[in-house]
């Protein structure tokens, strides 16, 4: 790799004296903003116009890779802090699910002793000899929990009456 280099910077001088050789004759003088030159070669003068283009490049080149390097901190920092929230917030979520988990159980766990419950209630009206009609359970149940009816099945109110209406004919006649 080392042989590459040398050849390429031999080329480069190469060229740079063939164009000063081909380039000799003089110009009178450079103006810039009032200042002006005496007479030098015309190859000075170019190099030099190469050179000052080749700093404001340079300049200008710097200049945007501090811009560029100011704004992949910004970029950085903003991943952080979006990543820090991603973690809480997957954090709040397995919160969430252990708490949905620990409702469920404990919802399946009351309505087990809701089970119970009836279970015993039913027992001991038949041991009274007392066997309530479900409009009568119904009224003595807490307002605003459907417990469903004996086969499990929930209906809704409108079909509980419209039974219920049907069983107090039937008890008419």
């Amino acid at each position: 790799m080392w042989i590459v280099r040398w050849i390429v910077l031999v080329v480069i001088i190469i060229a740079v004296l063939w164009f000063s050789l081909e380039n000799q004759e003089t110009i009178s003088g450079v103006h810039i903003f009032g200042w002006q030159s005496g007479e030098i070669p015309l190859y000075v003068a170019l190099f030099v116009a190469f050179a000052l283009g080749m700093i404001s490049f340079l300049l200008i080149a710097v200049f945007q890779q501090l811009q560029s390097l100011s704004e992949l901190a910004r970029v950085r920092r903003s991943k952080k802090k979006l990543e820090n929230e991603l973690g809480e917030l997957r954090r709040e979520l397995d919160t969430l699910r252990e708490e949905s988990e620990h409702h469920e159980s404990e919802k399946d766990r009351l309505r087990e002793d809701i089970d119970i419950l009836r279970d015993h209630l039913d027992e001991a009206e038949r041991k009274a000899g007392y066997a309530p009609t479900r409009a009568e359970r119904a009224e003595e149940e807490p307002a605003g929990v459907d417990f469903g009816d004996e086969d499990g099945e929930q209906g809704s109110p409108g079909e509980e009456r419209e039974e219920d209406e049907g069983d107090q004919e039937e008890k008419k006649e």
